[in-house]
């Protein structure tokens, strides 16, 4: 089974807000799970879009 991120409130409360974790609160443990899943994901040092 795949291993899951952190579950926080924080996490849950940012779609409330019209934001994504990373902008919402950006030092939560969630938004930091998604930051490493990226970094994992884009093969090392995350890109900036734009």
């Amino acid at each position: 089974m795949p291993e899951r991120g952190p579950r926080t409130i924080r996490l849950s409360e940012a779609p409330s807000f019209g934001q994504p974790i990373i902008a919402f609160d950006p030092t939560s443990r969630g938004a930091i799970a998604y930051r490493e899943l990226a970094k994992e994901v884009s093969g090392g040092t995350p890109r900036r879009a734009g």
